[in-house]
């Protein structure tokens, strides 16, 4: 990978980052007041769903530093070593407990549904769900395929 490359796609999770924090500090607490403004029965989950939100993004930019410390590895030639396994580690935590957490605000706003929403967030959750997971397990195919790589060079060697 040249380095403009990683240089561009540096530039592009910095960006992803930044609107995240954003999300996290503005955005999400925005909509919450508004939907409790729409919808006064749905004031006893506000809070619970803002932090599960917030925490879900976090997630989000946990997945994003591992992937900006991802791409320096790579860029130094260092993708066979323990840092880059245990950032891929820690990138399938990130992805898994985002999952968890969409999962854990699906099964809160499905059993207090009260006729509001409509269809829209329980499918944003469950494609969030979904996304994650098959982000997790590709990620889990990779590292394997490096493992199993890096013991066919040392068994080599």
């Amino acid at each position: 990978m040249t380095r403009d490359a990683i240089a561009e796609l540096k530039l592009i999770l910095a960006i992803l980052f930044a609107a995240a924090v954003v999300a996290q500090t503005v955005i999400l607490p925005w909509m919450a007041a508004d939907i409790v403004a729409h919808f006064p029965e749905v004031q006893s989950l506000r809070q619970p769903i803002l932090v599960l939100s917030v925490l879900a993004v976090a997630c989000i930019e946990a997945a994003l530093l591992c992937l900006w410390r991802l791409l320096t590895l790579a860029g130094l030639k260092r993708t066979s070593g323990r840092q880059f396994l245990r950032c891929l580690d820690a990138l399938v935590v990130s992805l898994l407990a985002g999952a968890i957490l969409m999962g854990s605000m699906l099964a809160m706003i499905t059993e207090a549904d009260q006729g509001t929403g409509g269809p829209i967030p329980p499918l944003v959750l469950l494609t969030g769900i979904g996304g994650c997971t098959v982000a997790a397990l590709i990620v889990l195919a990779k590292r394997r395929q490096l493992t199993v790589a890096a013991e066919r060079e040392t068994r080599r060697a």
